[in-house]
């Protein structure tokens, strides 16, 4: 008869197999990633130093907040306006 995938035995072979046979492979995995994720994070270092001078300039400019907001349902309607066809005969 078939296991479970829940029952003791199966659990037991998968235990067994993750601590033993995979553990090597597993553990140069993590390290793999956890070099690469160092890396990526220096990378950000030194962009996210360049960033900051450029939020520092932008944020000199003032930013208009009064005005005509359109929503989205306004710019649903042009566009369904616009393609409105104007006849409705057929032309040969």
């Amino acid at each position: 008869m078939a296991k479970s995938l829940r029952s003791k035995n199966v659990l037991r072979a998968k235990s067994i197999k993750r601590n033993k046979e995979f553990k090597d492979l597993d553990d140069k995995r993590r390290e793999r990633l956890a070099n690469k994720m160092k890396e990526e994070l220096n990378k950000q270092d030194k962009t996210g130093s360049k960033l900051e001078d450029n939020e520092a300039v932008n944020a000199d400019k003032k930013i208009s907040t009064s005005g005509w907001r359109d929503s989205r349902k306004s710019q649903y309607k042009q566009k369904k306006n616009s393609k409105k066809k104007t006849g409705k005969a057929l032309k040969f």
